[in-house]
């Protein structure tokens, strides 16, 4: 999809097919009343773009997890990594007995 739109009046929006064909090349933006009001999108290029949103949202939660482990680290909030394991198997040795 690139980047350049279509404008058309809410009025056009009975000719489906030269809106659908319009749609495949870039989105088209209905007006009302000379205002923009809604864009329309061809599905494979609305499908596209709801991946890349949701590929995003998951990048900004991995960057958020990675900057509180960072800030962590920064404060000296961080346990030696055989401290945490001998902690783990001390609960486990308790939990099986």
């Amino acid at each position: 999809m690139n980047n350049s739109s279509t404008t058309i009046k809410s009025t056009e929006l009975k000719n489906y097919h030269k809106i659908s064909k319009i749609t495949k090349i870039h989105p088209v933006i209905i007006t009302y009343n000379d205002i923009e009001d809604t864009v329309l999108l061809n599905y494979e290029d609305y499908t596209k773009q709801q991946l890349y949103i949701a590929e995003l949202e998951e990048k900004i939660k991995l960057y958020s997890t990675l900057l509180s482990a960072m800030d962590d680290i920064n404060q000296n909030k961080v346990i030696n990594i055989d401290e945490v394991f001998d902690h783990i198997l001390a609960k486990l040795n308790n939990y099986n007995t």
